[in-house]
């Protein structure tokens, strides 16, 4: 239980150390992406506890171009298969949602100077690496 409250701060670490190198460029998209995501886990959260499963914390996946490619979570077995398609359509809904509004938002807003600034790829230490190798083993 330790290790996951340490992937996931970590997790969460190296996704606000990528939106602060980003800055100010893409601060504002990655921004609403990492809301987004944020938004989509509690949506899945949401369901999950309706049926009665179990979810860990998630593990945030840090993006150089957008701050976040999204989260992962484990989850206990679900049996029903209404369960986890109810918990998969909420979390995509939320993200649909959210991606439309700031596809509207960047449609009607003012051009941005600069398009995207880009961070270095390797931000994901080793000591992450083994956390995540010693979770899933």
């Amino acid at each position: 239980y330790l290790d996951e409250r340490l992937v996931f701060l970590i997790s969460v670490m190296l996704t606000v150390v990528t939106l602060v190198k980003s800055l100010p460029a893409t601060s504002l998209t990655c921004f609403w992406v990492f809301f987004g995501t944020v938004l989509a886990e509690l949506a899945r959260r949401a369901v999950a506890t309706w049926y009665g499963a179990r979810l860990s914390l998630p593990f945030i996946l840090p993006s150089p171009a957008l701050g976040t490619l999204g989260a992962a979570s484990r989850m206990s077995i679900v049996e029903s298969s209404v369960a986890r398609f109810d918990m998969s359509s909420a979390a995509l809904s939320t993200a649909f949602v959210v991606s439309l509004l700031l596809i509207i938002v960047g449609m009607v807003g003012p051009r941005a100077e600069t398009a995207c600034t880009w961070v270095n790829p390797q931000t994901l230490p080793f000591a992450l690496q083994q956390l995540i190798l010693r979770q899933a083993g």
